[in-house]
């Protein structure tokens, strides 16, 4: 059995946007993980829990974008069960499946490469992010569903997941949905790991979704989507930084969400100092295309939306310790979609993380 913890305190300072400021954000998680066979005898089982406590100091509010500024920001304080599965391996440990409450955002959509950012959308693309009445199952809320995975060949893998559309943790105001009354959000994701990782996913809803036109009588629509993501390492030697690139891009049907397409791409130097082998710099760009419901809704509202948002992020992580971990980070936004006299923003960022 294995207990852990880290502990994320953000300060952010917005100038610009829709008028800059600085606000206080905060993560706790606590994670408890356990081999079943070891502990009760339960060939190829494990369990994973985690609890999860956040402060809600909404920096975005200042900044004013539909993508988001920080990865760690939530809409209310809140502590909570985030996620509680048991995992059972088969097939000589080329198949597991996972049961319980879900986070899709943990192995779906993501790239190792673009983990040191801050930016949401370096995370989970955001025309994905922002579907679903609740959002889909990825911080800050999980959902009870199933994951799949199945691994053929060491370097070659295939995941599918199917969880409640209607996602909710214990803590948060609409709970855990035991019914499934909104359906599925089904997702699947297959790639290839050999030098870096080259992967394709798509998404659906099971039940159609509102559309996004705020104007008339809603009207159901199957929203769904799908992705590609590419990182590769472009250097690597035992003296020098070690250089890794990726891009992402995002496609949906623009129709039940705010985003029609994004885009990401970057750069990440590992070890950047000798003698500091924790110390990383990342430079990277995230693109939003908004959907012409959304751009039609701020027309309607005579705050008309640009065609898209843009973001530019560089970051830099180094260790003082063994258990603290200090981030500085720069972030500026050309056209925030998400007010309508939004100028574009800079946002200054310092990060302390500390495991235990």
């Amino acid at each position: 059995m294995r207990l852990s913890a880290v502990f994320t305190i953000d300060a952010v300072g917005v100038a610009g946007g829709a008028g800059g400021g600085a606000r206080v954000l905060g993560d706790l998680v606590v994670n408890l993980d356990a081999d079943l066979q070891a502990a009760l005898g339960w060939q190829g089982a494990s369990l994973h829990v985690s609890g999860r406590a956040d402060i809600g100091g909404q920096p975005n509010l200042l900044a004013a974008t539909l993508q988001g500024i920080d990865n760690f920001e939530v809409p209310r304080h809140t502590g909570k069960l985030y996620e509680a599965s048991i995992d059972q391996s088969f097939a000589a440990g080329k198949g597991d499946l996972r049961l319980g409450l879900y986070a899709v955002d943990g192995e779906f959509d993501v790239t190792d490469a673009a983990a040191l950012f801050l930016q949401p959308t370096m995370g989970t693309s955001p025309e994905l992010a922002s579907t679903g009445l609740y959002g889909p199952a990825i911080f800050p809320s999980t959902a009870l569903g199933a994951r799949l995975n199945l691994q053929p060949r060491s370097d070659v893998y295939l995941r599918v997941a199917a969880v409640n559309a209607l996602a909710g943790d214990p803590g948060d105001p609409q709970g855990v949905n035991l019914d499934f009354r909104g359906g599925l959000f089904v997702i699947a994701e297959s790639g290839w790991t050999g030098e870096g990782k080259l992967a394709v996913g798509a998404w659906i809803y099971t039940h159609a979704q509102p559309d996004v036109r705020a104007t008339g009588a809603p009207r159901g629509r199957r929203s769904e989507g799908a992705y590609l993501t590419l990182e590769r390492p472009l250097y690597e030697s035992p003296s020098h930084p070690q250089i890794s690139g990726f891009l992402r891009l995002g496609l949906s049907d623009g129709e039940t969400g705010p985003f029609k397409a994004s885009g990401a791409a970057g750069l990440t130097a590992g070890r950047l100092f000798a003698g500091r082998p924790a110390s990383a710099l990342a430079l990277g760009l995230v693109w939003g295309a908004l959907s012409s419901g959304q751009r039609a809704n701020g027309a309607a509202a005579g705050a008309p939306h640009p065609a898209s948002e843009t973001g530019l992020e560089l970051t830099y992580a180094d260790k003082l310790g063994a258990r603290l971990q200090l981030q500085p980070d720069l972030q500026y936004i050309h056209n925030p979609a998400g007010g309508p006299a939004a100028r574009d923003a800079l946002i200054l960022t310092l990060r302390a993380q500390l495991g235990f």
